[in-house]
């Protein structure tokens, strides 16, 4: 599922796998969108994140977001917490 579409105005493309819920990824710099420090209350920014010590290892985070029945996105383990910008 895609979320965003990259082009004019918009810096990426995000889409996540396994629905309900997954891991959103921005495929083309193989990073994932993370709460940060997990740190699930409004209000909190959201990265796209990779960890790793070297650049050589670097991947992606493993946060899970879910796809709520009313098409809501919010953190699997949140579900009243849902992705939205001020």
């Amino acid at each position: 599922m895609k979320l965003f579409k990259e082009g004019r105005g918009s810096p990426a493309t995000l889409s996540i796998s396994d629905l309900p819920c997954g891991r959103i990824m921005w495929e083309k710099e193989n990073m994932s969108l993370e709460v940060n420090s997990g740190y699930n209350v409004a209000g909190t920014k959201v990265w796209l994140y990779k960890r790793g010590k070297t650049d050589k290892e670097l991947a992606p985070g493993g946060q899970r977001f879910c796809v709520n029945k009313e098409g809501t996105i919010s953190p699997q383990n949140k579900s009243s917490l849902n992705l939205g910008y001020d």
